[in-house]
């Protein structure tokens, strides 16, 4: 009889809790979009174009496209490695890059709508903003050096090798 080890205990567990996670907030979002699609018809879709209602719009639908496409059973399936990569490459982008900071600038506007657009307001969220896009970057880059490896299965999973020694020292 083989020995188990602990990772091969734990990463199916945490992979199952994942998609229900994901399953759940799709759940959740197309709760919402039902329950406001009479009011959002009335006030959005009726209303002329403009950047916040594209913004409005994107940070509305796009995470449910999201979700749905990083729940997909895409993953579980055989498929090439280019495919793997893709997948992996949009799992990150689409999210952290994508959906964060549409919603940080919808904050930014109504904060700024709430104050009566003062400039100086604007310019202290436009420092905030900034500041907080370094600090993710820098802090991106550090995680190469504390972070497990992760690679990709046969399957297009991920298995993480949890030692630290590999890893440089700063």
């Amino acid at each position: 009889m083989s020995e188990t080890t602990m990772d091969e205990i734990v990463n199916p567990v945490i992979q199952m809790v994942t998609n229900y996670t994901y399953v759940s907030a799709i759940a959740a979002l197309a709760y919402d979009i039902m329950l406001h699609c009479d009011d959002e018809i009335k006030y959005i879709w009726k209303s002329a174009w403009s950047a916040p209602k594209g913004l409005y719009l994107a940070a509305r639908y796009y995470p449910a496209i999201y979700l749905s496409v990083i729940a997909s059973d895409i993953i579980r399936l055989n498929t090439s490695t280019k495919l793997c990569q893709e997948f992996w490459w949009y799992y990150g982008f689409g999210g952290l890059i994508l959906i964060v900071p549409t919603v940080n600038i919808i904050l930014s506007i109504r904060v700024s709508a709430l104050y009566g657009h003062k400039r100086s307001l604007i310019a202290i969220l436009s420092v905030i903003f900034a500041s907080k896009k370094s600090l993710q970057a820098t802090s991106i880059k550090a995680s190469k050096y504390v972070c497990p490896t992760i690679t990709l299965s046969g399957s297009c999973r991920r298995t993480h090798n949890h030692s630290l020694h590999n890893h440089p020292r700063r």
